[in-house]
């Protein structure tokens, strides 16, 4: 357990949707971190040697503490309400209802895969995201950047290749209409009351629309890029009730 006012260093994609899950949870438990940025593929080996992760895929984001490594998203979550510093803080993880919890996670999970595949495909069309993370030495070798965005690109698509093979649109399109009717039926928390279920599916919306400011610093142009028209035009009041959510439960502090 880290010492009072020691920060635990968590390792992120900055753009990434489940650096905002887990950035809601240790703000809700009032747990102090440091971000470090992460980049892909470039930074592997060093996650691995703090990780100690030497085999397997190895993913972000990662939270390192004193106790060790915490390698998931919803594994760093339930470890933020286990070291909760902020007393009076509400369960996000109550144990009666742990298994409805897992289950709505896996919905947002597959949702956000979809929207990662999304993400491949634009990439492949237009590198210069890419060229914009790659370290400046890089981006001095002129053609050879080119050579190397196309390389990173195919490296991290193959990554993840088994994951994004069971995601798709229609799974998506599913789970945000049982979240629909959930919702209705339970005075617009999923569980009945608010939980890392209601957190896990608002960010699982990134797939029709990145949240914006000031949760996000994404301009209007990026969230338009990356809007998914047919999702949007369908579950506009998904949408609603995300910014609602975040509007009454995102920390302040």
């Amino acid at each position: 357990m880290p010492k009072k006012g020691q920060k635990v260093q968590l390792v992120v994609l900055l753009q990434s949707a489940w650096f905002l899950k887990v950035r809601w949870a240790l703000k809700h438990h009032g747990v102090a971190y440091k971000v470090i940025g992460y980049t892909p593929l470039l930074g592997e080996y060093w996650l691995r040697w703090k990780t100690g992760k030497w085999s397997g895929r190895v993913t972000t984001p990662v939270l390192l503490t004193p106790d060790g490594a915490m390698l998931d998203s919803f594994d760093i979550s339930e470890w933020a309400e286990d070291h909760s510093e902020k007393p009076g803080a509400s369960k996000l993880f109550p144990h009666t209802k742990l298994a409805d919890i897992k289950k709505w996670n896996e919905i947002s999970e597959q949702a956000l895969f979809y929207a990662r595949t999304q993400t491949f495909a634009r990439l492949e069309k237009d590198k210069s995201p890419v060229y914009a993370m790659l370290p400046s030495f890089v981006k001095a070798l002129g053609p050879v950047k080119e050579w190397f965005s196309t390389w990173f690109i195919s490296t991290f698509i193959a990554k993840y290749k088994d994951i994004s093979d069971t995601a798709s649109f229609e799974k998506t399109k599913a789970g945000f209409l049982e979240l629909r009717k959930t919702l209705k039926a339970n005075n617009d928390y999923v569980l009945g009351e608010f939980s890392y279920a209601d957190i896990t599916m608002a960010v699982a919306l990134q797939a029709i629309e990145p949240v914006g400011p000031p949760i996000s610093k994404m301009s209007e142009e990026k969230r338009a890029e990356f809007c998914n028209k047919a999702l949007k035009t369908e579950f506009t009041d998904l949408l609603a009730w995300r910014d609602q959510l975040y509007k009454k439960h995102w920390p302040q502090a």
